[in-house]
């Protein structure tokens, strides 16, 4: 339902939460689960500009608080525009600049194939 207030569409599907395995559930020689989570959304972002007070948010972006456990890698949409934001422990992801070129050359091609 849209009202007034709301000229974008909801997401046609609600989101997902994934979590991982509890410990325990799996063999006894397997590796530790590690203390992460995983959150999927196919919820996007607004797709005109919004505000706050009266005053009009000219941008978005997603945040990594804290330390990264392996990595954590953020997309956020807002008014016709997308940010990545990549953060990486470097034993797990010693080059993390090649991870998130990958990231965006694989958005592009995702793009280029819409067209």
């Amino acid at each position: 339902m849209m009202g007034p207030w709301r000229r974008s569409q909801p997401p046609p599907l609600p989101p997902l939460l994934i979590l991982p395995p509890l410990p325990g559930s799996g063999s006894a020689d397997a590796p530790p689960v590690p203390a992460d989570h995983h959150f999927v959304s196919n919820m996007m972002g607004p797709v005109e500009e919004v505000s706050l007070g009266g005053h009009a948010i000219a941008r978005i972006s997603p945040t990594v608080v804290g330390q990264p456990h392996a990595l954590t890698l953020h997309f956020q949409t807002y008014n016709g525009s997308a940010h990545i934001v990549l953060s990486a422990l470097k034993e797990n992801v010693p080059d993390p600049a090649f991870l998130l070129r990958c990231c965006e050359d694989a958005f592009h091609a995702l793009k280029a194939s819409l067209k």
